[in-house]
């Protein structure tokens, strides 16, 4: 017999193993490396004879200043026995001695900037308001991002950086400056729908819900495009 969850799936005319995804933190950067690392929960599920089975596997993600993937470390806990990410893997124990080698660094102690200089910055919505509590935003809606960065000289205008719907949870973004280039480099983690039931599908009053997928970018701001953030700028 189907336990009950897979019976009001069932029901409700919703498969199974649906809404499987792979989530990605920020977690350390090391700019003079070109590499930036991730926290990653990747996903899975698999359907059962009595409905379906869901883990998740835990790993660190160095990509590089593209955010292209290059290595997972992770090692498979008691959950994940023959399961492993997809691309080359290194065991989880080498982490900290490649972070040391590489110069990686903390993030978030200094707000969105790994290095602010004389700048600050927040995060606003496209128009430079106060984006919402994620608690109370509409689940299904991807909502424009923008930039206030403040310079010496006063706040630039707000830079767009993208989509994100913000009922999934805030998004992810640092600063950082880009060895041999003036320009920042904002790196960004947002979530957009994939699917999911619409609004009302579950009655009127339902708002519907977003099965997400998270996507790692990356948005150069040059100091030509954008005058006043030669201040923002790591000093050699």
């Amino acid at each position: 017999m189907l336990p009950f969850q897979s019976l009001v799936q069932l029901a409700l005319g919703i498969g199974l193993c649906e809404d499987v995804s792979t989530t990605y933190r920020i977690k350390m950067v090391a700019p003079e490396s070109g590499l930036i690392a991730f926290d990653v929960e990747t996903g899975w599920c698999e359907e059962t004879d009595t409905g379906e089975a869901r883990g998740a596997m835990k790993s660190v993600l160095v990509a590089d200043f593209d955010t292209r993937g290059k290595a997972h470390y992770y090692t498979a806990d008691a959950d994940n026995k023959g399961r492993q990410p997809e691309g080359t893997v290194r065991p989880a124990a080498d982490w900290p001695a490649f972070a040391k080698e590489k110069g990686f660094r903390e993030v978030g102690a200094a707000g969105l900037f790994l290095d602010a200089g004389a700048c600050g910055a927040k995060l606003v919505n496209a128009k430079g308001g106060a984006l919402p509590n994620p608690e109370e935003a509409d689940p299904m809606k991807a909502l424009g991002l923008a930039l206030a960065i403040t310079t010496p000289s006063g706040e630039l205008a707000p830079i767009r950086i993208g989509m994100h719907v913000l009922g999934e949870g805030a998004p992810e973004v640092v600063i950082s400056g880009v060895p041999g280039k003036a320009a920042l480099r904002v790196f960004t983690v947002t979530a957009k729908c994939e699917g999911g039931p619409p609004a009302g599908y579950f009655g009127e009053d339902d708002p519907g819900d977003c099965y997400a997928g998270w996507v790692r970018r990356k948005v150069d701001l040059s100091v030509k495009k954008y005058p006043g953030l030669e201040a923002c700028l790591k000093k050699p």
